[in-house]
């Protein structure tokens, strides 16, 4: 097996292009693709959501939470998710044309990661609902939404990890702090209104 080449292998290159994607710089145009990948993703993914009971509109939760919540998200899972999902795997613009049979192949595999990391958090008494909720049909659609706008943000902003961790991070908020998603971690069911009968800690 070949790892090595004048460039330093598939090792340096992968390390290369997340070295690349961390270092660029913010600017007013990748400020507006993010704006428009979010609002995009959720002019999608909010109809479907409400429509299929998995977002539940619930009371806001105490501001030490939301605070915690939003920092906590910031590095995991968005920052270490794009790091890995797009930054990493993904070529740079500048490496080639749009990949998008690598664009899909990624975003899959994306989307499926959350079955056993669902099953692992559950069964490590981490995060009792993780198991339920992430192989949740609804959940998945919207891992899948979510994938391809993270995508789309980090190949139209030059390869930017900050972008799509932005991209990925602003819906998941919305998600666990307004939408039934800090409940559902928990163990009860969104579509339960808020009711605090609690699911069994298995798949």
């Amino acid at each position: 097996m070949r790892w090595a080449s004048h460039n330093g292998g598939i090792p340096m290159q992968l390390c290369r292009r997340a070295s690349e994607a961390a270092s660029m710089q913010p600017s007013l145009k990748q400020a507006g693709i993010a704006l428009a990948a979010t609002a995009g993703l959720g002019i999608i993914s909010a109809p479907f959501g409400l429509a299929t009971g998995f977002l539940v509109r619930s009371p806001a939760p105490p501001k030490r939470l939301i605070a915690m919540t939003l920092l906590r998200t910031f590095f995991f899972p968005c920052l270490l998710e794009e790091l890995f999902w797009r930054a990493v795997l993904l070529p740079q613009p500048n490496e080639k044309s749009w990949p998008w049979g690598q664009a899909v192949l990624f975003n899959l595999g994306f989307v499926l990661y959350h079955v056993p990391a669902g099953w692992l958090l559950t069964w490590s008494k981490a995060v009792p609902g993780a198991c339920a909720c992430f192989k949740d049909t609804s959940f998945l659609v919207l891992a899948m939404l979510l994938g391809f706008a993270c995508t789309w943000a980090y190949w139209m902003s030059g390869g930017s990890l900050w972008v799509a961790t932005i991209v990925h991070w602003l819906p998941v908020n919305v998600w666990l702090l307004l939408y039934g998603g800090e409940q559902q971690l928990r163990g009860v069911s969104a579509r339960d209104q808020g009711a605090d009968q609690q699911s069994p800690d298995h798949c």
